[in-house]
């Protein structure tokens, strides 16, 4: 395979992780069918803490073994790349084993500490073996990602997703009909662990069958670098750590979430199972849909940190001043449209995949702005990490989280807030994470945003299309109805976003020639005169 530069690399992940989150929506557009909103608060509970034993082997050792394995393959050093993923593979195998035990063996302690609904014992046994395939899945991915070959990552997000859909819904319609909506949310979180199983066979069968030529580069390699084995794992949980600390404060954000956002309903005034369904809604209606934009900036971020430390291996200033700025309009180029779409045609999207009538689009409406906020401070903090600054975004974190924290316990026992208080907890929280990860960045790699052509211009253009989305729905919906009305909406509003970001010059050639099928877009419109050189 390839190599790709560092934008091309995030499209592919960006476009497979899309796919893999559409699947998702659409696993749980039918789980909502069978085991309702109650069902879904049972499902939901369960993933926070999921996520916090995931946090290592997803987040932090995948970019650490990205980092060390571009920095050496940028030297020509094959054999040193291959030891650090050979050390790396049984690290996360070790800590895949570790997780799954815990959840496994006290989950009745978990349920107990954490005060949850007692129904979510079996989402917990159904999920509790997935952190050991997902820490060996993870490997193969920080591998092929530190080559800067992104697309073995982008299929094996396909195929986990689509084997989580097909055995957790297939699972949970049995389930349900045969023993009951607790059971039935079990099956469906079992799906998990079926598609890390796929994914992880999917990228070690891949790994495999480039023995050979991975065997030539080795022996051809420049033996630069030799280290010893404790020499490895220290730089791996040097460089993972930091990242996994960032990882853990976002999943304690949301076990404490699942633990507070409930309490405090209760008192507002709703029952057990009351706040169970607006917990249901929130996370897995609204949330889930928030995510869908959300994986373009893991996806950016997964790419950044290669290409930024491969900058830094070769003290390349000016690329690396070239990729920062490129990777800061990119994810403010995709956030807004992003957010405002999804803020405008809530309910619509909302009834659109869960049937008419359905709750949940208030929520979104509000939550819909988080993704400005949260692909920021996503990218900003893998700017940090490729630059070596690990610290700084853990700590911004942080501070975001504990006001995060703060806000929803005032605002989620409001009445008339309630769920909603925990939505405008996150764009505060995230947003102050955002601002305080830009000025680190701007600060270590003196990047200079041109305001005009990076806030300014976007906005413009994202204006536009939200009055645009808002009278086109408004004129459609009484004639077409509302599934036609929604869908028609939505790809209008995208062609007026980039239609308006050609006009007043939003875009560049430079920048338009970097996506995957740009150079001949970009080619049709510099004639059409509507697509400008940009400054460099």
């Amino acid at each position: 395979m390839s190599k790709q530069s560092y934008l091309k690399g995030a499209a592919i992940l960006a476009i497979g992780a899309i796919v893999a989150k559409f699947l998702g929506i659409f696993f749980k557009i039918p789980l909502a069918h069978y085991i309702g909103d109650v069902g879904l608060g049972l499902y939901a509970y369960p993933y926070p803490i999921y996520s916090f034993f995931l946090s290592i082997s997803i987040i932090g050792l995948p970019l650490a073994i990205s980092k060390l394995i571009s920095e050496r393959v940028a030297l020509g050093d094959f054999r040193a790349a291959q030891k650090v993923f050979n050390v790396a593979l049984v690290l996360l195998i070790i800590v895949g084993t570790f997780s799954s035990s815990v959840l496994f063996l006290f989950r009745n302690v978990i349920i107990k500490t954490l005060n949850w609904h007692p129904d979510t014992y079996y989402g917990l046994v159904g999920i509790s073996f997935a952190p050991f395939f997902v820490s060996i899945m993870a490997a193969f991915r920080g591998y092929f990602q530190g080559l800067q070959i992104m697309v073995p990552t982008a299929i094996s997000k396909l195929i986990e997703s689509f084997a989580r859909v097909i055995i957790g819904l297939g699972l949970a319609i049995y389930l349900v009909k045969n023993y009951g909506i607790p059971e039935a949310a079990g099956g469906a979180s079992f799906g998990a662990t079926a598609g890390a199983m796929a994914g992880s066979g999917f990228l070690a069968f891949l790994y495999m069958a480039n023995k050979k030529s991975r065997n030539r580069k080795i022996a051809n390699s420049n033996n630069i670098i030799n280290e010893s084995i404790g020499k490895i794992v220290y730089r791996l949980l040097q460089i993972a750590l930091p990242a996994c600390i960032a990882a853990i404060v976002t999943s304690l954000m949301s076990i404490i979430d699942t633990a507070m956002v409930p309490a405090r309903l209760g008192v507002a005034g709703f029952s057990i199972d009351e706040a169970a369904a607006l917990f249901g809604q929130m996370t897995q209606k609204a949330q889930t849909l928030v995510n869908v934009p959300i994986t373009l900036s893991l996806a950016l971020a997964t790419s950044l940190v290669p290409a930024i430390s491969e900058a830094i291996a070769l003290r390349d200033r000016e690329e690396l001043k070239k990729r920062t700025e490129l990777g800061i309009r990119t994810v403010l180029l995709v956030s807004l449209p992003a957010a405002v779409g999804l803020s405008f045609l809530a309910t619509p999207i909302i009834e659109l995949l869960f049937g008419i009538g359905e709750k949940g689009g208030d929520i979104l409406a509000i939550s819909g702005y988080s993704v400005i906020f949260i692909m920021t401070t996503t990218t900003l903090q893998s700017i940090l990490q490729g630059l070596g600054k690990l610290i700084i975004p853990i700590k911004n974190l942080v501070i975001g989280a504990i006001i995060k924290i703060f806000i929803n316990y005032i605002l989620v026992s409001m009445p008339i807030l309630n769920i909603k208080g925990a939505a405008i907890g996150s764009i505060v929280g995230y947003g102050v994470a955002a601002f305080l990860n830009y000025r680190a960045v701007k600060k270590y790699t003196r990047v200079k945003l041109d305001i005009n052509q990076t806030i300014i211009k976007p906005i413009i253009a994202v204006i536009t299309m939200g009055i645009s989305v808002t009278l086109i729905y408004k004129y459609t919906h009484l004639v077409l109805g509302n599934s036609v009305s929604t869908l028609l909406t939505i790809l209008l509003g995208a062609i007026i976003y980039f239609i308006m970001l050609l006009i007043i010059g939003g875009i560049t050639l430079q920048e338009m020639i970097l996506i995957p099928g740009g150079k001949k877009l970009s080619k049709i419109l510099s004639k059409l005169g509507l697509l400008k050189r940009g400054k460099r």
